[in-house]
């Protein structure tokens, strides 16, 4: 690698969630699997590799998933499940490879391998290794990006899926990654690639050659032009941020904006709030969070604005925690008038990693440990009227 001095690693759970679960019931390998609640409107959010060969994806609607695959099993999200396996996977890394770790999401991660090299020669031979103690120990595949900075590490791990192992070096860049489709971009989505390509920006290897101080494109980019080029140029941050460097003024929110003729009666308002504190319970568990701070804000088409917010004592990412105190923040400031916008958001903001919450109930030390965490889970059951909540032992 060029910059030898900085070795980068990109660690990547192939269908993360279907891996989980597949993890815990091996008779559904190589089946055609999704994860999504049991509604046809619903969306997956993850497919198996079986399923993806015979050109599902996500996020397609259910109902779209089962006409091609007509044999589809399909698993509701097991939160609890997958935020357990990833925090043990992270402790495992930070353990054996390397204590520059930083979270990219529930399923990535980023490590700083660059002393570690050395002792194996070679960063193909330490990913190697790294993917098959993974894949030994928690039964889930995964695939590397190898670089010297993470826009690159990240580029390389998506280009060789699954259970690939990805080497960009500065000399491969024009060959590697300045041909690929400027929506492969990592961080371009539909809307900011739609705009490139009507101004007949096609290629990575287009956007690298932008000048800087085109007007046009800062119109495009705003303040994001150099991050974008840059990181096309292969010049990008190599700096590893620490799981638990997240700073508690940083949020997460969802927001509705009413039409004209829509209704916004209490039963379609808390049905609409539902889905934004689901969609800010999926951000928090992607990113490995919790939230100790709800906050509710309304804006009534008379133009006057309300908000409430609510520092809640144990931080979570539960989404019928976030709704029920929303909901409550809700009422407190209805007054039963025509709203223009609702907004939703969470913030004291916390990483998982610097929680225990979960370890005890999957590992315990002792036979006295495990009863009380059944006892603990008996109750819990009991109280929430239902019985899927259990030990991984028993799951297994």
């Amino acid at each position: 690698m060029n910059k030898s001095s900085i070795v980068i690693f990109h660690i990547d759970v192939d269908s993360f969630f279907v891996a989980a679960e597949v993890s815990l019931r091996p008779e559904l390998k190589n089946k055609d699997i999704a994860i999504s609640h049991n509604r046809s409107s619903s969306i997956v959010t993850s497919l198996s590799y079986s399923a993806k060969q015979k050109g599902a994806r996500v996020p397609m609607k259910l109902f779209d998933v089962k006409k091609i695959c007509p044999n589809l099993i399909n698993l509701k999200p097991n939160y609890f499940l997958y935020e357990t396996l990833s925090k043990r996977i992270f402790n495992f890394i930070k353990k054996n490879y390397s204590l520059k770790i930083e979270v990219g999401s529930i399923d990535e991660w980023y490590i700083d391998v660059s002393k570690y090299v050395k002792i194996y020669n070679s960063p193909i031979v330490l990913a190697k290794k790294i993917q098959n103690d993974i894949l030994s120990k928690f039964n889930v595949s995964v695939s590397i990006g190898i670089s010297y900075n993470k826009f690159l590490a990240k580029m390389a791990t998506d280009l060789n899926k699954p259970c690939g192992i990805t080497l960009i070096r500065k000399k491969d860049i024009k060959e590697k990654i300045w041909p690929l489709k400027i929506n492969l971009f990592v961080g371009i989505g539909v809307s900011l690639a739609n705009q490139l390509m009507e101004e007949h920006i096609l290629t990575i290897g287009d956007l690298a050659k932008i000048d800087k101080n085109n007007s046009k494109f800062i119109k495009i980019f705003k303040n994001k032009i150099d991050y974008y080029i840059d990181n096309a140029n292969g010049i990008g941050d190599n700096k590893i941020n620490i799981a638990n460097d997240i700073k508690e003024t940083s949020s997460i929110g969802s927001q509705h904006s009413f039409e004209k003729k829509e209704e916004s009666d209490i039963l379609e308002i808390s049905l609409l709030m539902k889905k934004l504190c689901k969609r800010i319970s999926y951000d928090l568990i992607k990113k490995n969070l919790i939230a100790q701070n709800i906050h509710v804000s309304i804006k009534y088409v008379n133009k006057k604005n309300f908000s409430f917010s609510k520092k809640i004592l144990m931080p979570t990412n539960d989404f019928m925690d976030i709704y029920n105190h929303a909901l409550k923040l809700f009422l407190k400031m209805w007054t039963e008038k025509e709203i223009k916008v609702l907004s939703v958001s969470v913030s004291l903001l916390k990483s998982t990693y610097n929680e225990d919450r979960y370890s005890s109930l999957l590992e315990c030390k002792n036979k006295n440990e495990n009863n009380n965490v059944v006892n603990i889970i008996n109750k819990i059951n009991s109280k929430m009227k239902f019985n899927n909540l259990k030990l991984l032992s028993d799951k297994k």
